[in-house]
């Protein structure tokens, strides 16, 4: 029984890493074939992978005419994948690394005949161990399903006028085929526990593309919203239920199959854009202020290092979700995102301004996170909103930041809030 993998490796952004799942999920036993254009064939080809490990994409598979970029669309994916001879099918983004020691495939389908996956999101695989726990449920990162699953799912996929618009590395597509398999099918939706996700800086554009698949979603009449925003809202929040009442199947999966990635930390990243320079900074705040710090020090090193690679905010949410629950959330975040800044002005990356560009999103998104959330889920997502706007744009919001030192709850966060204080403003004067 055999089950084939379906992906498509970006040649041209973080290859290494794409390629160490790749190489990951054949020595588990699946068999992976990632599906390019001519152009990104011939570039994997020169970066080592096999001819098998290929599938030529023709143009007319491609979103050349929606998006003017020959990426595989999904929909004649799945249609290739059901004339094959495999008994069982993952579809999966290539940059998802397999934490398990043996295929799945037939123990899933004891109970299921398809299944959406969330991911396990970790700063770095260096870090991520059994207990980890940190789920992203924003999104969908792997599906599977058995052959009469798929045939299945084509069935009304062929129905639908908007699911030729599926493509790789564009949004939306994930929650309107999450919508057809868990609401149209019946099937569940799994905390991907045996699935990592290193965080990254999201890539992609065309954020405007969920506006077609919503028209659908909500033309069949499941849904309390009336707009494509509150509903990408409502299905985020009917992936959290759905996670939930699997919860049994995630533990199952990390219990039976889980594998710890075999990861090494290489020391040469220690002289990297003066590493040291910054953590003795940080450490001098720390004692400035008589705090101890929560995280290892190659937590702190590789978190540096995931700064450098453009992380941003997502990897700092990544590394603090992943601390046990001594502390309060504010803690973790708050440590990091005065190391955050620290990392800035030490590599001179962006100078901070009190001003927000034009057509800014700001707005919305504080609207829905105050309608859809209470009490600490929405501090916290507002502090990762205030986070996310100083350290990914140099963005200073002081009214989020009133609220947000209101919150503090004991002397050690009040503390680091003062430091990220004193950082700002020092900013805001060096601009």
């Amino acid at each position: 029984m055999s089950t084939l993998v379906l992906t498509s490796l970006n040649p041209f952004v973080n290859l290494d890493y794409q390629l160490r799942c790749l190489k990951e999920w054949e020595k588990i036993g699946y068999q992976i074939k990632s599906h390019n254009s001519d152009i990104e064939c011939a570039s994997l080809l020169s970066n080592g992978l096999r001819q098998e490990q290929l599938s030529i994409v023709p143009v007319d598979d491609t979103a050349e005419q929606l998006f003017g970029k020959p990426i595989p669309r999904i929909l004649p994916l799945l249609e290739y994948a059901l004339q094959t001879d495999h008994d069982y099918f993952i579809l999966t983004n290539s940059d998802i690394f397999p934490a398990h020691r043996k295929v799945i495939s037939e123990s899933l389908a004891k109970s299921f005949q398809s299944a959406a996956f969330t991911r396990t999101e970790c700063l770095d695989l260096a870090l991520c161990e059994f207990q980890s726990q940190t789920y992203y449920r924003g999104g969908l990162d792997l599906f599977w399903f058995t052959k009469p699953g798929l045939y299945n799912l084509l069935k009304k996929l062929r129905l639908s006028s908007v699911a030729n618009r599926m493509t790789f590395g564009v949004p939306g597509w994930d929650y309107f085929l999450g919508h057809i398999l868990s609401v149209d099918m019946n099937s569940p939706i799994i905390d991907g526990s045996i699935f990592i996700h290193q965080s990254h800086k999201t890539t992609y554009g065309r954020i405007d593309e969920f506006k077609h698949y919503a028209v659908e979603m909500l033309d069949s009449g499941q849904y309390v919203a009336e707009e494509p925003i509150p509903l990408a809202d409502e299905f985020s929040i009917l992936i959290r239920h759905k996670c939930e009442n699997s919860a049994n199947t995630a533990r199952f999966l990390k219990l039976v199959y889980y594998k710890q990635p075999e990861v090494r930390v290489s020391k040469e990243w220690e002289s990297r854009n003066n590493m040291q320079v910054i953590l003795k900074q940080f450490s001098k705040q720390l004692d400035n202020i008589q705090v101890k710090s929560t995280f290892s020090n190659i937590e702190l090193e590789i978190f540096i290092i995931k700064q450098n690679e453009g992380g941003g905010w997502p990897a700092a949410m990544s590394l603090a979700n992943s601390q046990s629950n001594q502390q309060s959330y504010r803690f973790y975040r708050l440590q990091l995102l005065l190391l955050s800044l620290l990392f800035i002005y030490e590599n001179k990356i962006r100078s901070l301004t009190l001003k927000y560009p034009q057509g800014n999103l700001h707005a919305i998104a504080l609207k829905q996170i105050v309608q859809n959330e209470g009490g600490t889920s929405r501090e916290r997502y507002i502090f990762d909103l205030f986070a996310s706007e100083l350290i990914d744009y140099g963005i200073v919001n002081p009214n989020l930041m009133k609220y947000l030192f209101t919150c503090t709850n004991n002397s050690g966060e009040k503390a680091l809030f003062f430091s990220i204080i004193s950082s700002c403003k020092q900013g805001l004067h060096n601009a």
